[in-house]
C-alpha cells in the first residue's frame, strides 16, 4: 500500500500508520437482475447515525520517501 502526504515545516513522519478496514456486503436486486457492493455500517443507538463497520485494523510501518 502507498499513502502519500505532506508534512508541514519540521514535522516528523510517524513510525507507523493504522488503517481501519471496512467490510462490504453484496446486495442483489432480483427484480432488475443486478448486484452492488455496499460498505457495511451499524447505527449508533445514541445518535442514530450510521457508523461504518470496522472488520480489521492494519498497522503498517512508514518508509520515508527516497529511503
Amino acid at each position: 500500500m502507498v499513502a502519500r502526504y505532506e508534512l508541514e515545516g519540521s514535522a516528523q513522519a510517524p513510525e507507523q500508520i493504522t488503517y481501519d478496514v471496512g467490510k462490504y456486503k453484496l446486495f442483489e436486486n432480483a427484480l432488475e437482475d443486478t448486484s452492488e457492493w455496499f460498505l457495511e455500517s451499524e447505527q449508533d443507538p445514541l445518535t442514530e447515525e450510521d457508523e461504518n463497520t470496522v472488520a480489521a485494523k492494519v498497522t503498517l510501518p512508514v518508509k520515508p520517501e527516497g529511503a
